[in-house]
C-alpha cells in the first residue's frame, strides 16, 4: 500500500511538473565547431512553442570562449551571442527547475512575457595588461515587444511596453514607443495605470563615480489626459541622489483624480475626502517641479523644489 502510496504521489508530481513543461513543439538543428575565437554553434530552426504562445523558427548563434584558472575551474573569458527570436512567456517556466536560491526566486517570481528581436551580446574578459582593474567589459542591443513583468514588494510591474535597448559598461539608452500598456504599482496605486500611448528615450552614463539618467521627451497619453515630461538623476557612488524632474499636464479629467492618488502612502482621512472632491470638469494646464535631494523631499528646509 505504501508503495502504491508513493508511486501515486511520483506520478502526481509528474503531472504537475508536465503542467510547466507541457510544449506543443520542440525543434532546433545545431552544428558545432572549434575555431580560433572558441567553440562557435549556430542554431536553425529554433522553436519552443507552448499552447496560445506561438514561436515563429528563427536562428540564434554562440561563440564561447573559455580558459582553465590555477585551481582548475574554468572561467568564461570571451562570450558572443546572437538570436532572432526569445519568447519569453514560454522561456520562464523553465525557471522552475533551478536550484532553489533567493536570486533564482526572484527572477522567477518576475513572470516576464513578451518577445525579445534581433539579440546582440558580447561580453568578454580583458588581459590583465589592457585592463587594470580587469573589469568584464559587455555590449547588448535588443528589441522587445509586448514586454512585461509582475510588481515585487515595492518593485514596480508593467506590461505592454515595446521599444529597444543599448548598453555598454558605460553607457545606454532605451527607446519607448508603446501602445496600450499599463503601470503596476499595488503598494502606492489602487490600480493599474493605463497608458494607450507612450513615447520617450532614457539614456544613462556610469563611470567609478555615479549614475546618470536623462531624458527630454517622454510623452503619455490616455482617456483621462496627456502628459510630457524630462528627467535628470545623479546617483553618485558617494552622497545622495539628486532630481530634476518637470512635467507638463494638459486636459485631465479631474474624475479620474482618485485613479492617481498615491494611496500606499496617503492618510485615510486625506485620501477619501480626495475621492469623493472631484466630480467633474478637466484641468487645461498644470506644471510640476521636482528638484533637489530625493531623501529630503518634500525638502521642508528648503533643501529643494517642489512646486505645482
Amino acid at each position: 500500500n505504501q508503495t502504491a502510496k508513493d508511486e501515486t504521489n511520483h506520478n502526481a508530481n509528474l503531472n504537475a511538473d508536465a503542467s510547466v513543461l507541457e510544449y506543443s513543439k520542440v525543434a532546433v538543428a545545431f552544428a558545432s565547431r572549434s575555431t580560433v575565437q572558441g567553440w562557435f554553434t549556430q542554431f536553425n530552426n529554433l522553436q519552443l512553442e507552448r499552447v496560445g504562445s506561438p514561436w515563429p523558427a528563427s536562428q540564434a548563434s554562440l561563440l564561447l570562449a573559455t580558459s582553465k584558472q590555477l585551481e582548475g575551474s574554468r572561467s568564461i573569458e570571451k562570450l558572443s551571442a546572437t538570436a532572432q527570436t526569445l519568447v519569453l512567456d514560454n522561456l520562464w517556466p523553465l525557471l522552475a527547475y533551478l536550484p532553489e536560491t533567493e536570486s533564482y526566486a526572484y527572477w522567477r517570481a518576475l513572470h516576464t512575457v513578451g518577445q525579445i528581436k534581433d539579440l546582440e551580446l558580447n561580453y568578454e574578459r580583458p588581459a590583465q595588461t589592457e585592463s587594470p582593474d580587469h573589469d568584464p567589459l559587455y555590449s547588448v542591443k535588443f528589441k522587445f515587444d509586448q514586454l512585461g513583468v509582475l510588481p515585487i514588494s515595492k518593485q514596480p510591474g508593467f506590461a505592454g511596453f515595446s521599444g529597444k535597448v543599448t548598453a555598454t559598461n558605460a553607457s545606454g539608452s532605451v527607446v519607448i514607443d508603446s501602445k496600450a500598456a499599463v503601470i503596476k504599482m499595488p503598494n502606492l496605486f489602487r490600480a493599474s495605470l493605463p497608458l494607450d500611448h507612450v513615447t520617450g528615450a532614457l539614456s544613462w552614463t556610469q563611470d567609478k563615480q555615479g549614475m546618470t539618467l536623462h531624458s527630454e521627451n517622454i510623452a503619455v497619453e490616455n482617456t483621462d489626459g496627456k502628459l510630457q515630461a524630462s528627467l535628470q538623476l545623479n546617483v553618485p557612488t558617494q552622497g545622495e541622489p539628486n532630481i530634476d524632474l518637470r512635467a507638463v499636464v494638459q486636459d485631465f479629467a479631474v474624475q479620474a483624480t482618485s485613479r492617481y492618488l498615491p494611496a500606499g502612502i496617503m492618510h485615510e482621512h486625506v485620501l477619501n475626502w480626495l475621492d469623493s472632491a472631484f466630480v467633474t470638469g478637466k484641468v487645461v494646464n498644470a506644471e510640476a517641479i521636482l528638484k533637489g535631494p530625493l531623501k529630503k523631499f518634500p525638502f521642508r528646509q528648503q533643501e529643494g523644489e517642489f512646486l505645482v
